[in-house]
């Protein structure tokens, strides 16, 4: 809920009793960050001397990054119902994760360097990455948050929050010695 001091809620401060005030805060359910799959994949080449089919290239190494995960589960907050706190996305109605879950995602990065001996103790790297090479975007994240302030209800409740990045590269010289 963006509070900035760990270890410290306000839902601590209150037991669900007969008013109810903490929703559905004591119901089992699943975290804001469960995945139920994460799959990784990670493949590297480097071309050494033994390597008879590429003979002017000793040294270049290749690599790719294969990730997909599922989707996070939805849950419908409310703001905490005391004056003192009004905090918007605490209390869970509902049970947590109830909503629903986010699509899953996958990406692929690939990665290639080579380096140049310059001197005995001297090499200089020459390297290039990229992120996202499908350039697939899709929704990571929703506003889960039902009203803005006790009583104020949240217009972009359920709206996309966040997106998946882009695609994007990298390249890079460095200097070894």
């Amino acid at each position: 809920n963006g509070q900035s001091d760990p270890g410290i809620s306000s839902l601590f401060d209150f037991t669900n009793g007969d008013l109810g005030l903490l929703g559905d805060q004591f119901k089992p359910g699943l975290l804001n960050t469960d995945r139920r799959m994460v799959f990784n994949l990670d493949a590297s080449y480097k071309i050494n001397d033994k390597t008879r089919f590429i003979s002017g290239l000793k040294g270049l190494n290749v690599g790719m990054n294969v990730r997909g995960q599922s989707g996070t589960p939805l849950s419908a907050y409310q703001s905490h119902p005391h004056p003192s706190y009004a905090n918007p996305g605490e209390v869970p109605i509902g049970g947590r994760g109830t909503k629903g879950t986010l699509p899953s995602t996958r990406q692929v990065d690939l990665h290639i360097d080579y380096p140049w001996k310059i001197h005995e103790s001297w090499t200089m790297k020459f390297a290039f990455d990229t992120f996202n090479v499908t350039n697939t975007q899709l929704v990571t994240g929703r506003n889960q948050n039902l009203d803005t302030a006790p009583g104020s209800a949240n217009p972009n409740y359920n709206k996309v929050a966040s997106f998946q990045g882009g695609f994007y590269a990298r390249a890079s010289v460095k200097v070894e010695f």
